[in-house]
């Protein structure tokens, strides 16, 4: 949109505006494009169907990290937080987990909530889950 915003402003002011300029300049910022949000790719085309015959065969490699959960120690419990924001500020939620030594769920809690940033949003996590540890005395937690 952006080349053809500025080859209609060139054309408006009285500047020579090439069909095949336009589409050359179309096509090379279409190639950058995927080049930086696709840098796994090797050879971007520069014609526009070559380019989308690539993005329909493209196929993301997906990164697997293995996670492991570790156990509280006898008689502590174990505190799993997570708060999204979508935008920072956006649309956000949180939630936690209550685990004890065996790993058994003791309580899980989630809500939306206000329009907040990610650091917001990860601090009120953790409030809502102390708050809730408070008020089961649990003293011995543990928190990731």
């Amino acid at each position: 949109m952006w080349e053809l915003w500025k080859r209609r402003n060139c054309y408006k002011y009285g500047k020579a505006v090439s069909i095949n300029r336009v589409i050359y300049q179309i096509s090379s910022t279409l190639q950058a494009l995927v080049r930086v949000r696709k840098p796994s790719l090797q050879n971007v085309p520069h014609k526009w169907l070559d380019i989308i015959q690539l993005l329909e065969g493209y196929t993301p490699r997906l990164k697997v990290t293995k996670v492991v959960w570790d156990f509280p120690d006898q008689g502590w419990m174990k505190v799993n937080t997570d708060g999204v924001s979508r935008g920072n500020p956006g649309k956000s939620a949180i939630g936690f987990v209550v685990r004890d030594e065996e790993g058994d769920v003791k309580f899980a809690w989630g809500k939306k909530i206000q329009k907040a940033t990610n650091t917001e949003v990860e601090a009120l996590t953790i409030l809502e889950a102390l708050r809730h540890c408070v008020h089961h005395v649990y003293t011995s937690i543990i928190a990731n």
